[in-house]
């Protein structure tokens, strides 16, 4: 993204990931960035933020061709003239509408906004699965402690769920190393994997977005302990294949070459662990639903058993708040050990709760793969609601999931990267 957001307002193809894209935003002043791969549903209500000062740059071929368009959309309008006198309508007229959408994107259009109005704007940035991104500047909010559920300033809301939006991606991002490790080392369930990705783009015009993401991506990095030392080592997708990587060309036309010679068994292989890097197993505040139930599906296929990668450790458990703790030691260990800890000072219950819940095999929900839904009849498209009313069945699907609602973890410094 260029100085300054001139891309504000526009909708742009995008060779880089959100957090790329979040950060340069970040970088440029910008008060509040939000990266998501869905239009968040209450951005209806938020303000739109205009441009201190807006100046479009036409190169020579530019200023011709808007030239010739600026001839075609008088002529069309002479034509509509002609034919249905003052009557006619421009906004209805699919031809002049195209020629004034061209009018639009030509040129390099700057977007300046002052420092000010930065700092205190929200930068919402769009990317869709097909790699589209759309770039628009808000006003920012009001603060989170004085909106409700239903927008007013009155009332309790709904409840905050137990862990927040930055807690729940940080430990997907965890899941997901461990979901690469799995599918890397199982060449047939890496092929499926694959399959799955690529099959829906020759028979659909706009695929269902999938768990790997076919498009630039981040560089996988090692795998590291995060939260605390209970985290169990993870291997990385690349591990299996460190050999073959070692010794493949850095220059395309070289590295293609290699390629053509390498055995079946080494394509395999690399296809595995190439398979395995792509999948975005994250969990965002606006992630896509789509893409989650894609990662659920792989991970059942691939037995992913968090368990055997991670236990919660005194840091953890000092990062969420005292209800998740006083939860957490409710499901492993029993209602009566968290009503003997539930009057502790919140370091003292992070330390039982460190040693206490492990060895009892417990999870925080976005470490728990859910279980396999009912499969879903081809031939029924549609299905009815209580009402009698008809459904779609994807629609209904995307209903059971649960919309993150704001929540408070009490130290934000304790989140780290697991895998970009």
């Amino acid at each position: 993204m260029p100085e300054g957001a001139p891309y504000v307002g526009f909708l742009f193809r995008c060779y880089s990931t959100p957090d790329t894209l979040a950060a340069e935003a970040e970088a440029q002043g910008w008060g509040e960035v939000i990266a998501a791969e869905n239009t968040p549903y209450d951005s209806y209500r938020w303000h739109r933020l205009y441009p201190d000062q807006e100046t479009r740059t036409l190169s020579d071929a530019e200023e011709a061709f808007m030239d010739e368009l600026q001839e075609k959309r008088e002529a069309r309008i002479a034509e509509l003239f002609a034919g249905l006198g003052e009557d006619f309508d421009l906004e209805f007229d699919e031809e002049l509408r195209e020629i004034e959408a061209q009018i639009d994107r030509i040129g390099t259009v700057e977007r300046d906004y002052s420092e000010e109005a930065k700092r205190g704007a929200v930068l919402l940035i769009v990317v869709g699965h097909q790699g589209k991104a759309e770039v628009t500047a808000y006003t920012r909010k009001a603060p989170r402690s004085t909106r409700s559920a239903s927008g007013s300033s009155n009332g309790t809301g709904a409840p905050r769920p137990l862990y927040d939006a930055r807690m729940t991606e940080e430990l997907s991002r965890m899941r997901t190393v461990a979901l690469q490790a799995e599918v890397a080392k199982n060449q047939h369930l890496a092929n499926a994997v694959l399959l799955d990705a690529l099959l829906p783009i020759l028979a659909e015009s706009y695929p269902d977005a999938h768990a790997v993401q076919l498009r630039a991506s981040t560089d996988i990095q090692e795998p590291a302990q995060h939260f605390d030392y209970n985290t169990r080592e993870m291997a990385s997708p690349y591990a299996g294949v460190a050999d073959l990587i070692a010794g493949a060309p850095k220059k395309a036309a070289n590295r293609f070459a290699w390629v053509l010679a390498l055995d079946d068994a080494d394509i395999a292989r690399l296809l595995a662990a190439c398979t395995a890097a792509l999948i975005d197993g994250r969990h965002g505040k606006y992630a896509d639903p789509e893409r989650l139930r894609s990662v659920d599906r792989i991970a059942r296929a691939a037995n992913l058993d968090m368990r055997e990668h991670w236990e919660g450790g005194v840091e953890f458990f000092g990062a969420i708040t005292k209800k998740a703790m006083l939860a957490a030691l409710t499901e492993a260990c029993g209602p009566a050990a968290a009503e003997n800890c539930a009057k502790m000072k919140k370091d003292m219950l992070a330390e039982a709760c460190a040693e206490r819940v492990p060895g009892h095999g417990w999870l925080p929900p976005a470490l728990v793969t859910p279980e396999e839904p009912e499969v879903e009849p081809e031939d029924e498209a549609e299905r009815q609601d209580g009402d009698g009313e008809d459904i779609d069945a994807d629609e209904a699907e995307a209903a059971d999931e649960c919309p993150f609602a704001e929540a408070d973890n009490d130290h934000d410094e304790h989140f780290a990267v697991a895998a970009e």
